[in-house]
């Protein structure tokens, strides 16, 4: 099968993931996607906190059902968890190449993560990102405030007809923490928050 890894904190996991994951699927760019949540956070970024992984597992298994009883075929992948590992993702695309040789692979990124995009990998890797182009199909799909106006490597591919995404885990944590609704959420993903009182210290 061809699959895509879809990369993230997933911290929540919210709506708009999940219209890139059906979106992709219902295109056919791919057999399967499977949700690759992170284990630490990629040092570009500057988000020192992040839920366990605990939580954010159990989130997106309730995403996965969601997808799984629209016919969807989608799993959650855990193989930065399991090893703690930074989330290098050419590393990751290779690692799970090797482990799963009856497949093929490909990755789904937001347009935010465009303009730092050659840096990935050049600081664990004789070779910089434009190179694993050639090994992986890389697709993006458009976030909201950073519209693709150019794509900075020709092979890179663009998720088609997909709406903006305008959801963000981060606008979403501060809405709970102030107590206002959150529209953005799969009804289970915002119970089990309530349930665990997640996010309500975060600082």
């Amino acid at each position: 099968m061809h699959i895509a890894l879809f990369g993230g904190t997933f911290d929540p996991p919210h709506l708009g993931h999940q219209k890139v994951v059906s979106e992709v699927l219902r295109q056919k760019l791919f057999d399967e996607v499977w949700y690759l949540p992170v284990a630490v956070h990629d040092p570009q970024f500057e988000k020192p906190w992040m839920s366990g992984a605990r939580h954010r597992l159990a989130m997106l298994d309730l995403v996965a059902k969601w997808h799984q009883e629209r016919g969807e075929r989608v799993r959650i992948e855990t193989l930065e968890l399991d090893e703690n590992l930074e989330g290098f993702t050419h590393r990751t695309l290779c690692e799970l190449a090797r482990h799963h040789p009856e497949h093929t692979f490909g990755f789904i990124m937001g347009s935010d993560q465009l303009a730092k995009l050659h840096l990935w990998g050049c600081d664990v890797e004789e070779h910089c990102f434009p190179a694993a182009l050639d090994e992986f199909e890389w697709y993006v799909y458009p976030r909201g405030g950073t519209p693709i106006e150019r794509l900075p490597f020709q092979k890179l591919r663009v998720v088609q007809n997909v709406p903006v995404i305008e959801e963000s885990s981060t606008a979403i944590r501060l809405q709970i923490q102030q107590l206002k609704p959150s529209t953005h959420l799969l009804s289970g993903v915002l119970s089990y928050i309530k349930q665990n009182s997640l996010y309500r210290r975060e600082k």
